[in-house]
């Protein structure tokens, strides 16, 4: 995966938006983006 990619996470549609060494990504929902709202997970939680 990489920046900017479109992925599912807990059925809600995030835009990868960093991503960390440590194996983690920052997303931003799609569907009401507010950078508020930033979720911190891990990159083999998500789906393509």
């Amino acid at each position: 995966m990489k920046l900017g990619d479109h992925v599912m996470y807990n059925k809600q549609e995030y835009k990868i938006m960093h991503i960390y060494r440590n194996g983690t990504c920052e997303l931003l929902a799609t569907t009401n983006p507010n950078f508020k709202n930033v979720l911190v997970v891990e990159l083999d939680k998500l789906q393509k």
